[in-house]
């Protein structure tokens, strides 16, 4: 049995939940799609084929689903360009896309590491010259004349070509759902590129983002998709967050089967087997090993699990924006009547049904410059709802339930006459740390 690693269960519990993570759990069928969609990439280019257009990936969901986590497992599972296995460009933001500079030099690094400095700044010197050159300038456009090329990938083909790969490459951009610009943005020209595969090289693209990504994508010209080629990710199952647990207590060198992974299992229930819900629990738990030097005996489960509630309830209120506060009896009266399963208009039509201009109390009103549709899309945007197709549910129960909780106290009485939701004695905090 290895020594208990202190020092890195004091890294885990620090590091916060956007860190790759120390063993991955779930999502096989989402990593297994994504992997197949990149050999037939390579196996097409390598038998001539050239292209298989469509086969862009998307995967989106509320704050906290893994997004960034599943990026930065196939990041390190696949570890670099060679023999035939993919290689991921991981783009942490759109801003890393957009910039077309950034964009070719990262690129060139992944296909021949310390290429990537000179050829940017080859390639600044060249879009500079072309703008200044009568003619040519014009057709470039003014992003190009200063300094940004209209076409990154292409540039650092012209130094690296397709011919010479030695494996497909796959351009991840991470919350996608914040890209700017229209389909006449010189990034979105390249992503339409890359999502029609006309590029002459093995390249495709993953975006990942909230639950709005895909309208994002849309906006910028990305359509036709392939079927089944959007993931919308959810919970975690029981028997990952098992394997996850006991996975997670082996890294560190704790001993399996022990009544800690009991509890850690009780905690991920409470908050509804979402994936930060049980990173964070887990956080508790290493700060609790670290308190005591690492003598389990000594391990105060219950102090673990009021420190899983703290962090469950940071999370729900990072959530809640200006604009959900400000309306927060307008938000618990929607959830409240909620059902996994409506539509996007039943939706809105709830919002319809609770808004209430004439009110005397603000937390009634739309927020400022919103409609009900507007609203609906906020909500969305900030994980208190997701669309899975032309179905609308909740991702996370704990988080309906804890703004029913929070956001309805002075209509309770009448909330629980109407909808029969129990109330608990103290609406602003539940009464155990394993209930939320």
């Amino acid at each position: 049995m290895p020594d208990i690693d202190l020092e890195g269960l004091q890294d885990f519990a620090d590091a916060g939940d956007r860190d790759v993570p120390p063993y991955f759990a779930g999502r096989n069928e989402i990593l297994d799609d994504i992997g197949n969609a990149a050999t037939r990439c390579w196996n097409a280019w390598k038998n001539g084929q050239g292209k298989t257009p469509g086969a862009t990936r998307v995967i989106h969901g509320a704050p906290g689903a893994g997004k960034s986590s599943l990026l930065m497992h196939l990041e390190r599972t696949w570890a670099g360009p060679g023999g035939g296995a993919p290689a991921m460009l991981r783009l942490g933001d759109p801003a890393d896309f957009m910039n077309g500079r950034a964009l070719a030099e990262r690129l060139a690094n992944l296909l021949r590491p310390g290429t990537g400095a000179s050829l940017r700044t080859e390639i600044s010197r060249s879009w500079h010259l072309q703008g200044s050159v009568t003619g040519v300038g014009g057709r470039l456009g003014r992003a190009s004349r200063t300094g940004i090329p209209d076409d990154p990938i292409n540039a650092v083909l012209a130094h690296f070509p397709g011919e010479t790969w030695t494996s497909p490459v796959m351009i991840a951009v991470d919350e996608f759902q914040a890209a700017a610009g229209d389909k006449a943005s010189p990034h979105a020209m390249v992503l339409r590129k890359l999502h029609t595969q006309d590029y002459a090289a093995p390249i495709m693209v993953l975006l990942a983002g909230l639950s709005d990504t895909i309208e994002t994508a849309e906006r910028l010209g990305v359509s036709r998709r392939a079927v089944r080629a959007e993931h919308s990710l959810g919970a975690l199952s029981d028997d990952d967050v098992r394997d996850l647990v006991v996975r997670w207590g082996l890294h560190y060198g704790l001993a399996e089967s022990k009544p800690w992974e009991a509890t850690m299992l009780e905690l991920a229930e409470a908050g509804s087997y979402w994936p930060t819900h049980v990173h964070n629990s887990l956080a508790a738990f290493a700060e609790e090993i670290v308190r005591v030097a690492g003598d389990m005996g000594r391990v105060d489960m219950a102090r673990a699990a009021i420190g899983a509630h703290e962090r469950r309830q940071e999370y729900y209120e990072a959530r809640m924006s200006a604009e959900m506060k400000r309306s927060k009896l307008l938000l618990g009266a929607v959830m409240a009547d909620f059902a996994d399963g409506l539509d996007e208009g039943e939706v809105v039509n709830l919002v319809n049904r609770h808004a209430d201009p004439a009110s005397d109390d603000v937390r009634w009103h739309l927020p400022e410059g919103m409609g009900s549709g507007d609203y609906y899309r906020h909500i969305l945007h900030r994980g208190v709802i997701q669309e899975e197709g032309m179905r609308v549910r909740t991702p996370i129960p704990s988080f309906r339930r804890w703004i029913i909780e929070n956001c309805t106290a002075a209509t309770r009485a009448g909330a629980e006459a109407e909808s029969g939701l129990s109330v608990l004695p103290d609406p602003c905090r539940p009464s155990s740390p394993f209930d939320d």
